[in-house]
């Protein structure tokens, strides 16, 4: 996977995302992206459901875009990790 675009913010935490160091919203615990590269940062979240294109969390769960990657030739459904 490798980065296309992230916008720098402040008062968040950086993570490593398949080799990628990115800034999350403290309070993040999965990451995933979608089919054309959006990445998103939810929080919290207990039960994925995977749609035809993108990963959805039930209706309390903050998500957050955070950037777009290229999944060079990758699944977008092997991009929800938990961290």
């Amino acid at each position: 996977m490798k980065q296309k675009t992230f916008p720098v913010m402040s008062s968040f935490v950086e993570v490593e995302y398949f080799g990628i160091i990115i800034q999350v919203p403290k309070e993040t615990t999965h990451l995933s992206a979608d089919e054309d590269g959006r990445l998103f940062a939810y929080a919290p979240c207990l039960n994925f459901v995977k749609t035809k294109e993108y990963w959805v969390c039930h209706a309390n769960t903050k998500s957050f875009f955070v950037g777009d990657v290229d999944l060079e030739g990758a699944n977008w459904e092997d991009t929800l990790v938990k961290i």
